[in-house]
């Protein structure tokens, strides 16, 4: 392990380059202290086990911890550049991100990040307790949520009275699927075949609609193992499946900590469309969870105009990029203010493509991690139109 120290004001922060997804068993408890203290931590994306297995993959990990006169005050997870450009844990499978903070007495983010020369951190699900001024860069967005504690039956006597036509047109094509085929529903489905239909399922989708393939990468597959091994009372990967006369029509394939399951990577065969699967499936997994101890689900940031029909609580969550005083001025910083601010007063249909481009951009870097498959991922771009 590799170990720099920087000093401001009287705290320490340390940065630790993580392989092989090694980390000492007392700074694990440490993090499962600081973690189980805090309701808002209690996301799979902050379980320690989700971090080691990245870092299984991936060898550009880190872990910042800030210690001070009371003892460990932060553990924050990241991926960091050599030009000290900072992203979440997990990068574009990372929803939720940010400092494991204590509870008192915390340091806030521009600290933490000034002091390890962090010139920039990007995040698209950033968790923190200060929503204030020191972080200029971030807007603050809705994450859906189906909180279930209140009884699952009341949650849908709820939902199907707030979205009558909805409920009655899945309650139909339930009943369609149901007469027509012989069906079958998995909650937990541990089957390797069943993955990887998923995953490939997920891939066409990519394809078929012009994204870039997140699951391509090479790092991804390791990832994804890893996860699997890293299964515990407290954290997994969980499968649920949909099947039609043994066809596989749909899958969730999602991250589980003690009560919230976290809606991950969704995906169906888009020959059972008419019978809107991914929705039936949902509903299932929902009415599945207490079951298992899980009150809450997290279907994450966006599709508000289809999540409604399953979210009854909302919680707020940080993207854009932080600017650190470490940042210095270059045409590159120069190139994305004037971008950021084409996308407010650009024409609108101009602000559309500027936004998809920048997206994209986003998610090429976040993913990719060889120089050679972000130069073929922006080609693909320009042969889609961004």
């Amino acid at each position: 392990m590799f170990s720099a120290y920087f000093y401001i004001q009287r705290m320490k922060t340390r940065v630790i380059s993580l392989r092989n997804g090694q980390l000492p068993a007392e700074l694990v408890h440490e993090w499962q202290y600081l973690r189980d203290s805090q309701s808002h931590l209690s996301n799979p994306f902050f379980h320690p086990n989700f971090t080691k297995s990245i870092a299984k993959a991936r060898n550009d990990v880190n872990l910042l911890t800030v210690t001070d006169g009371q003892g460990l005050a932060a553990i924050w997870p990241l991926h960091m550049s050599k030009r000290k450009i900072a992203r979440g844990i997990g990068s574009s499978f990372s929803d939720r991100n940010g400092p494991i903070c204590r509870k008192h007495n915390s340091p806030k983010i521009a600290t933490i990040l000034n002091a390890a020369n962090v010139r920039q951190y990007k995040s698209i699900g950033l968790v923190t307790p200060h929503k204030s001024t020191d972080l200029g860069g971030i807007q603050w967005v809705a994450s859906n949520i189906a909180d279930l504690s209140g009884g699952v039956d009341g949650f849908f006597e709820a939902q199907s009275k707030a979205h009558k036509s909805h409920f009655k047109r899945l309650r139909r094509l339930s009943r369609r699927l149901h007469e027509a085929h012989d069906i079958e529903f998995r909650f937990d489905d541990r089957s390797e075949s069943a993955r990887q239909q998923i995953l490939t399922m997920k891939r066409s989708q990519y394809a078929a609609n012009g994204r870039h393939d997140v699951l391509a990468p090479a790092w991804v597959e390791r990832f994804l193992n890893a996860l699997m091994e890293a299964r515990s009372d407290s954290f997994c990967i969980r499968l649920s499946t949909l099947w039609a006369d043994g066809h596989l029509i749909a899958g969730e394939l999602n991250l589980q900590s003690e009560t919230i399951l976290h809606g991950w990577i969704v995906a169906y065969d888009p020959e059972y469309l008419q019978f809107s699967p991914g929705h039936l499936l949902t509903e299932l997994i929902l009415k599945a969870m207490p079951n298992a101890g899980l009150f809450f689900y997290d279907s994450g940031v966006g599709g508000d105009h289809y999540k409604k029909y399953v979210t009854n609580h909302q919680e707020i969550l940080g993207q854009g990029v932080i600017e650190t005083a470490k940042s210095p001025f270059t045409l590159g910083s120069l190139a994305r203010t004037f971008w950021m601010k084409g996308e407010v007063v650009a024409p609108k249909p101009l602000v559309t493509v500027m936004q998809k481009a920048r997206r994209r951009t986003d998610m090429i870097m976040a993913s990719e991690v060889e120089t050679i498959e972000r130069v073929r991922g922006f080609y693909h771009a320009m042969k889609f139109d961004i």
